[in-house]
Parts: C-alpha cells; structure tokens; sequence
C-alpha cells in the first residue's frame, strides 16, 4: 500500500501546539519521535548549548495522502503564527508491507 512519509523537525518551543493541532485533525494517533534533535535550519540554531540552547524534536507519520495535506497545511500555519521558530517538513512515497 503507497502512502506519504512525514518527517517533521521543529523547536521544541512549538511542540504542544503541533501536537494539540494533529490531535483536532486527527493525524496524530501514530508517530515516531525523537527528542533533543540539534542542527541548523532556515532559523536560528538549535544545538543544545550554552551559545544556542534550543533543541528541536523530529516527528515522522507514516499517512494517508489526506493526512499529509492536512500535516502541510498544518506546518503552513505555525510557520505564520511562530516566524520565528523553526519547522521543517519533508514528504516522501512509501510502501508499506
């Protein structure tokens, strides 16, 4: 079965409202995440130290093409609301087995 892989990178500083979101969408009943993620994106630094101490988090879904639409237009509208924080988002085809 074809669906969408969503990576999600974002400071944790916006966390509980990416997840509060996908709760109402409802596209957040399954996900992997990894805490404590650090690198440099399109925003300040997120490395965990005394010069830049933010750390990001890293979800991925695996979704319907429905789900990775709404988790885009999600991602669209916390970039608006927080230009400041940094969120990444990637979408791939998978195959699921």
């Amino acid at each position: 079965m074809k669906m969408k892989r969503m990576d999600i990178i974002l400071s944790q500083a916006l966390e509980e409202d990416f997840i509060y979101q996908c709760q109402l969408l409802h596209v957040a009943d399954k996900y992997t995440k990894v805490p404590d993620v650090m690198g440099r994106g399109c925003c300040n630094p997120k490395m965990g130290d005394s010069v830049w101490p933010q750390l990001n988090s890293w979800y991925m879904m695996v979704v319907s093409d429905d789900d990775a639409f709404k988790l885009k237009k999600l991602v669209e509208s916390l970039r608006r609301e927080y230009p400041d924080e940094g969120i990444g988002c990637f979408e791939s085809e998978v195959e699921v087995l």
